[in-house]
């Protein structure tokens, strides 16, 4: 794979989906979600305190 995106969520619950699903999982601190190039994920972040993600890329990805 070319691409590759990986996130851990360090602080707070975070609920996250990927495009065209249903399916919302909360992710909490150690959880973590990946993806490969043309996939569209969504967060948000469900706590009080603030969400903290760290990001790791392979390739070039767009954070909106």
């Amino acid at each position: 794979i070319d691409s590759m995106l990986r996130s851990v969520v360090v602080q707070g619950d975070l609920a996250h989906s990927v495009s065209n699903t249903t399916d919302t999982k909360v992710i909490g601190p150690g959880g973590f979600f990946e993806s490969e190039p043309g996939i569209s994920h969504n967060v948000s972040c469900q706590s009080e305190e603030a969400c903290i993600l760290y990001f790791r890329t392979r390739g070039e990805f767009r954070l909106r």
